[in-house]
């Protein structure tokens, strides 16, 4: 297991080098869990989304389980309302995989 603790606000160059630091140490080494403990993170924005989203695409890519912990506050807040809350929590949980998609508007589901 490694895990990367995050400081501060995780905004556009800060959000690019927290993708550059997951993604490395995801596909460089083999892990069996990636974690981002986001206790002390205290503002994210889309760019910090999708670096947390890159690192978690890539964590499933190798096989490597990813959770983001400790959310709190505004990065709670955010993270939630842009449905990747409960993906990020934890890899394996494909439940809340499908739920954020068919929430998200990148498919529909319907019964027949």
């Amino acid at each position: 297991m490694l895990q990367l603790d995050v400081h501060g606000e995780v905004l556009g160059a800060a959000a690019e080098r927290l993708k550059a630091l997951a993604m490395d140490a995801i596909m460089m080494t083999q892990l069996d869990t990636f974690v981002i403990d986001l206790h002390y993170a205290t503002a994210i924005d889309f760019a910090g989304m999708r670096a947390l989203l890159a690192g978690y695409t890539t964590a499933i890519e190798h096989g490597t389980r990813y959770r983001a912990l400790h959310t709190h506050g505004p990065v709670r807040d955010a993270l939630r309302a842009a449905g990747v809350l409960g993906v990020l929590a934890d890899s394996e949980d494909l439940g809340a995989l499908l739920l954020a998609v068919v929430h998200s508007g990148w498919c529909s589901v319907r019964e027949r």
